[in-house]
């Protein structure tokens, strides 16, 4: 649902999802966990942080632009949940009824 229309869908394990490259800014190549880990650790999601690293100040200087009305990594953070909410609603069904 959040990809080109057509595009293959394809079941994989958690730490395959996590590795997912979604993002290339700069020639650097950023995962679903990056994304993740940048808005915990440095956009605020559990703290806010500095940037710890050259791929986070890479993110940091691209926060300015905005996609939609939100900043690139939070934007890539809600497809990452709308995923995850699909892949999770069997479960959610199950606990329900």
């Amino acid at each position: 649902d959040t990809s080109r229309p057509g595009k293959k869908i394809l079941q994989i394990n958690r730490d395959n999802f996590l590795k997912t490259p979604i993002l290339l800014a700069k020639s650097k190549e950023y995962s679903i966990k990056d994304i993740i880990l940048y808005e915990a650790h440095v956009m605020g999601g559990i703290h806010a942080g500095s940037a710890k690293s050259d791929k986070d100040e890479i993110l940091k200087k691209i926060e300015g632009l905005f996609v939609g009305g939100h900043r690139p990594s939070l934007r890539q953070l809600k497809a990452i949940a709308r995923i995850v909410l699909k892949a999770i609603k069997p479960l959610k069904e199950l606990i329900n009824v």
